[in-house]
Parts: C-alpha cells; structure tokens; sequence
C-alpha cells in the first residue's frame, strides 16, 4: 500500500511539471497592458500608486467600456466617447468621501474585462478592488460624462 502511495504521488508530480512546462511564461516587469487580476490596496497611497503604474495604462489599451448606473440601465462605449471617458479618469489627492456609486464602468479589450471602476455623481472615482476600493481620483468630468 505504501508503495502504491508513493507511486501516485510520484506520477502526479510528473504530470504537473509536465503541465507547468506548457505554460507561457509570466510578462516580465513593466507589461502593465497584460490584463491580470486587480490587486488590493491596503492604503489610499498605495491604490492611487496601483492606479498610475498598472490600472491606467491597462484601461487606455480597451476598445469598448460599458457604463452601468445604479438605478438601472447600461450603455456601451467606444471610440471618442471611450478616449474621452478615459481621459477623465485622473488620479487625484481626492480624500474618501460617503457619497452614494451612481455608476461603474467596466473596461473590455475583446472579451477580456480589464478593469471596473466606480463613481460618485460628483466625479469621485476609483478602481473596483477585493477589499477597499479607495477614492483615486475626481473628475467633475468623469461624472458628466456619464450622466444621462
């Protein structure tokens, strides 16, 4: 029996090497427009830091966005409409408020969802995150943009 145990643990190790060989390698340092999963912050500072060097770049590289309001209904975006929704997205020293998500945009290359943010009414705006989404930005723009 033990035998057999340790056969099996043996052949499972030989497959998953051989699983793991045929794996493309990860991106190296700097591709931030590979889409990967969003990371938490754990402080403003380090959200608003995520948001310039990876979640930014990443959504300039989408084709479409779709804008879905909190009371209901969605919208897709492309083209002009899309550069100009991007191009409001600043990261800014906005401190948190508790205004209520009057929107969220998701962020599509393809099929692949890039990114999700959230947005006040106002303008103030951030990264949809496991854990806390922190404030990162605010755009009275962003937030006209998207008004119906």
């Amino acid at each position: 029996m033990r035998s057999f145990l340790l056969g099996c643990v043996f052949a499972t190790c030989v497959l998953a090497c051989s699983n793991n060989s045929s794996q493309q390698p990860a991106p190296g340092p700097g591709a931030t427009t590979e889409a990967r999963p969003i990371a938490a912050a754990s402080t403003q500072a380090d959200a608003r830091a995520a948001a310039t060097a990876t979640d930014l770049p990443l959504v300039r590289t989408a084709d479409r966005a779709v804008v879905t309001w909190s009371s209901g209904g969605t919208t897709e975006k492309r083209g002009q409409e899309l550069s100009a929704l991007v191009d409001a997205l600043r990261v800014t020293e906005q401190q948190p408020s508790s205004g209520k998500q009057f929107a969220q945009i998701a962020f599509y290359r393809g099929e692949a969802l890039l990114r999700e943010v959230w947005i006040f009414a106002d303008g103030e705006w951030g990264f949809v995150r496991p854990g806390t989404a922190w404030t990162v930005g605010a755009s009275p723009a962003l937030g006209d943009l998207v008004k119906r």
